[in-house]
């Protein structure tokens, strides 16, 4: 029992202090106060009054060494960001599209945000779309690693692209739904990973002046999707 005691009392925990101009103090947060200042007792012995506004990182650490695990910190609620980058293929030509987008999140299984970025369908070729959209995204659980679904719809403009002779461009209506993993939720940020399907209607004029031929090729792209991106 003596000894399962000292074991206790030898195994304290520390706090970890960074300040934002990159100082490091270890010791005991004994109070936070209305005001946002953290009063802290350094192991050295010196007490600290730190504002919030002036601290990077808080973390605890047991004094062996072991590190808790982190708490989940995400907020499934408010405004979110999401960027993602996107690798889309067909048996021909490889895709690379990038897109962010903002918006509300009322509950972790339901968040409405819109966004735009550029979505390319053969890359050889330079066939370039931008897209705007809305978007419905949701996560099933609240915990670190959860299933997630997203569904965005909205309409692509054709972009020219003189280094390919596409003298004209147009667009049409784009729809994107995706199904994949959402992980981390430390520190409000988390990475997720998905498969989606992607549809784009468009059109692109060809002008080869060497050849004197004029090609118009309309296109309804439908490609699956690898989705990797970043939530905030």
């Amino acid at each position: 029992m003596v000894s399962m005691a000292l074991s206790a009392q030898s195994l304290q925990t520390v706090d970890y202090i960074k300040t934002k101009s990159g100082s490091i103090w270890k010791g005991t947060i004994t109070e936070i106060t209305d005001d946002g200042y953290y009063v802290v007792q350094t192991i050295s012995g010196l007490d600290l009054r730190l504002h919030e506004s002036s601290i990077q990182k808080v973390e605890q650490v047991w004094s062996n060494g072991y590190k808790p695990k982190k708490e989940y910190k995400f907020d499934e609620e408010g405004i979110y960001h999401a960027v993602e980058l996107g690798l889309n293929a067909n048996r021909q030509s490889p895709g690379l599209g990038l897109t962010y987008a903002i918006g509300y999140r009322f509950k972790p299984i339901l968040g409405v945000g819109i966004g735009t970025g550029i979505q390319g369908y053969d890359i050889g070729w330079g066939k370039n779309v931008i897209p705007l959209f809305a978007e419905v995204r949701g996560y099933f659980f609240r915990k670190k690693v959860t299933p997630y679904y997203a569904l965005r719809a909205g309409y692509g403009f054709g972009l020219k692209n003189g280094n390919n002779a596409i003298s004209e461009a147009s667009g049409g209506m784009m729809f994107n739904p995706q199904v994949g993993v959402r992980f981390g939720g430390a520190n409000n940020v988390s990475y997720y990973m998905g498969l989606g399907m992607l549809i784009q209607k468009a059109s692109f004029t060809e002008d080869w002046q060497w050849s004197e031929q004029t090609n118009i090729d309309k296109y309804t792209f439908r490609r699956w999707e690898m989705k990797f991106g970043i939530v905030f």
